[in-house]
Parts: structure tokens; sequence; C-alpha cells
């Protein structure tokens, strides 16, 4: 029956078992991506208290001209993908 099997199968031999999934990895190893993520959260809310990084200035405001110019366009066209 076993070899009837396999020639409607096309098998020579029957398939051995695929391998064992391999060990899991120390119980250390599988908290160092989110401690690592905490630290770094950590260190940035602290940054961000005032401690950090200097503030960089925000963008210049348009200019009413350039902002009723904007509001009166109907699309924006790119045009990045056209060149060779």
């Amino acid at each position: 029956m076993q070899r009837e099997i396999l020639s409607v199968l096309g098998l020579p031999h029957r398939p051995r078992p695929l391998p064992r999934e391999p060990p899991a990895p120390p119980p250390g190893r599988l908290t160092a991506a989110p401690r690592f993520m905490l630290d770094l959260y950590h260190s940035l809310a602290e940054g961000a208290e005032g401690g950090g990084r200097p503030q960089t200035p925000a963008p210049p405001l348009p200019s009413p001209q350039d902002s009723a110019f904007l509001n009166d366009a109907d699309m924006v066209m790119s045009f990045v993908n056209l060149g060779e």
C-alpha cells in the first residue's frame, strides 16, 4: 500500500520528516531588543525634557502671496519619474 501511494505521488521513497525547530534562545536574549527600545525611549524622553540636543528652528511660514497662490492651486504635479 505504501509503495502504491509513493508511486502515485511520484516519490522513489518515503520522505524524511522535517527537522525539529531549533531550541529556543536563552531567556535573556528574548528581552534584549525590547530592553534596547525601552532604553532608547527613556533617553529620548529625557532629552525632550530640556536637557538634550538643541531645538532646531521651525521652517519659515509662507508669505501671504505664497499662501494665496497655494490655496488657489488645483493640483500638484511631480515629474520625478519622467527623467532618463
